[in-house]
C-alpha cells in the first residue's frame, strides 16, 4: 500500500511539472519527466515508468492535446527510455567513481595523518 501511494505521489508531482509549461517554437516543453526520473531512482524504473507515461498524458491533457494520437507514442517511449537511462547514469556514476576515489583517498589519508 504505501508503494502504491508513493507512486500516486510521484505521479501527482508529475502532472503538477506538466501544468508548468515552457513555450518553445511548435508548442511547449513540460517539466513533467523530472519526477519520473526521480521516481524510477526511489521507486524503481517500472515504476518510472508508469511516472513518465503517466505525467506525460496528464501534460497532454492540461495542454488540449496539441500532437493529437501521438502523444500516445510519445508517452509509451517515456515509459521504454526511463530504464536505459538509468542504466546510463549508474554506469556513468561508476565512472566518476572510479576516477575521483582515488584522489579522494589521497586526501582523506593526508588529514588522517594530520591529525594522528
Amino acid at each position: 500500500m504505501r508503494r502504491f501511494v508513493m507512486l500516486a505521489l510521484w505521479i501527482a508531482l508529475a502532472a503538477m511539472g506538466g501544468i508548468l509549461k515552457v513555450p518553445v517554437g511548435f508548442g511547449s516543453i513540460a517539466l513533467d519527466s523530472a519526477p519520473a526520473i526521480l521516481a524510477s531512482l526511489f521507486l524503481g524504473p517500472m515504476a518510472g515508468g508508469l511516472v513518465a507515461g503517466a505525467g506525460h498524458f496528464l501534460s497532454a491533457l492540461t495542454g488540449g492535446f496539441p500532437l493529437g494520437p501521438f502523444h500516445l507514442i510519445i508517452g509509451q517511449t517515456f515509459y521504454i527510455t526511463i530504464a536505459p537511462s538509468l542504466l546510463i547514469g549508474a554506469l556513468c556514476n561508476i565512472g566518476v567513481t572510479i576516477l575521483v576515489l582515488p584522489k579522494l583517498q589521497a586526501n582523506f589519508s593526508a588529514i588522517y595523518k594530520m591529525e594522528g
